[in-house]
């Protein structure tokens, strides 16, 4: 029986989330999570790789194979485990992605990522439905940045989350942002501290830290409440908030905070 016989959409929804607060991670039920967001859309797991030191190959497999592999392993050891949907259960996980999950620790514990990457045919960026998976995705690993943006499956939306560029030259203003976040966030010597942000997003998930940069001699959430046009703050947890705003507010936002240097990559 041929799994995920769907039509992908050319367009994909992306919420990347970094800086975890939490060291101590429960992945089995953050797979089991995934899994349940999958299913919700009638599509199966069909692609899965796991990252640890007793684990021989990264290359993805089949998730029924890897999924048992992951009951079997210590989990404070994994440093990475991605799992696919793919189109009519294909193989080739980069051509073929339709939904996408990503948890990855990278050259030292703390550069820490997740992204959850899902077809906008299937999952529209629609507030209510981001938000709650950004508080789902928060109880398992209490981040303390993320953002959610839209990007063409063929220019990598997954890997732009980790600062890697698909799909353009050299030369391409965007290649250079998308290079400055892989300096500033994935190098060991990167310049990101608690409190930055990469870019202005539709979605920005700030945390306490990010309310301690002033903007025009407020706190950057009384700045944010100050004017309707500035976005929507919502509290979605104990340290954490979403910013939604809509694409005609961006630039103007991103001017008033370029001057803070709260932004790292923005153009």
């Amino acid at each position: 029986m041929i799994v995920n016989a769907v039509k992908r959409s050319p367009l994909a929804n992306s919420l990347a989330l970094h800086d975890f607060a939490n060291t101590d991670y429960d992945l089995r039920g953050w797979v089991e999570y995934i899994v349940e967001i999958f299913r919700k859309y009638g599509l199966e797991p069909t692609m899965m790789g796991i990252s640890a030191p007793t684990v021989k190959s990264t290359k993805m497999h089949t998730y029924t194979r890897e999924v048992k592999k992951l009951g079997k392993l210590d989990i404070s050891t994994i440093t990475g485990i991605s799992i696919k949907a793919t189109l009519n259960g294909s193989d080739d996980c980069h051509r073929h992605q339709i939904f996408t999950a990503i948890f990855d620790i990278g050259l030292k514990p703390e550069i820490t990522s997740c992204v959850l990457t899902l077809d906008n045919s299937f999952a529209d960026l629609e507030l209510d439905r981001w938000n709650n998976i950004a508080q789902h995705m928060a109880f398992f690993f209490q981040p303390r940045y993320g953002y959610g943006y839209q990007r063409l499956y063929k220019t990598g939306p997954e890997w732009y989350a980790f600062g890697i560029s698909c799909d353009l030259k050299y030369g391409d203003p965007e290649r250079e942002l998308v290079n400055c976040w892989s300096n500033a966030y994935s190098m060991s010597n990167g310049k990101y501290r608690t409190g930055d942000m990469r870019d202005i997003y539709p979605i920005n998930v700030l945390s306490s830290a990010h309310n301690q940069r002033m903007v025009e001699g407020m706190a950057l959430f009384d700045w944010i409440n100050a004017d309707t046009s500035r976005g929507i703050l919502t509290k979605l947890g104990e340290d954490l908030w979403s910013w939604w705003l809509k694409d005609e507010e961006i630039d103007s936002v991103r001017a008033a905070l370029k001057p803070t240097g709260i932004l790292l990559c923005s153009p």
